[in-house]
């Protein structure tokens, strides 16, 4: 007797302004309130601090502790590729906060910027992590996103 063969949807990658429009104002909120997912991916405990943290003349978009460590964890996202601009905010709020996890999250991370990241987390002390995390946006058959 043949079981029944399983009938999937089609899995399509959609690019993430489709489910937010605006990276500042649709994304980092959204990020923001579903942090412990975040969290769970980094095996941390995160819980919200803030958004939008003033460095100096710079904004960070959310910062969060890790319920685990009680370590500042930083989280910088962007959508696209990885770039050097975003690499410097890292680092200098980072610095600010006095971070010892910063999570850098895009659609892509460029080769040059993954491996900035594993020779930073090579070179600074055992208690500082650097984390790169790609978001994608799947969307079954023709589902629509809720948010």
């Amino acid at each position: 007797m043949n079981s029944p063969i399983p009938n999937f949807g089609e899995l399509k990658t959609l690019n993430p302004r489709v489910a937010w429009p605006n990276e500042a104002r649709d994304f980092t909120p959204w990020l923001a309130s579903h942090i412990t997912n975040l969290g769970q991916v980094l095996d941390m405990q995160l819980e919200l601090t803030a958004t939008e943290t003033r460095i100096g003349d710079f904004c960070l978009d959310i910062l969060a502790k890790d319920l685990n460590s009680d370590r500042q964890v930083i989280i910088e996202n962007q959508f696209g590729p990885t770039n050097h601009d975003h690499l410097g905010k890292l680092l200098t709020y980072a610095a600010g906060i006095d971070a010892t996890a910063v999570v850098w999250v895009a659609e892509e991370i460029r080769k040059e910027h993954r491996e900035a990241m594993e020779w930073l987390n090579r070179r600074t002390d055992a208690d500082t992590h650097f984390f790169a995390v790609v978001v994608e946006v799947i969307q079954i058959d023709d589902s629509r996103a809720s948010l």
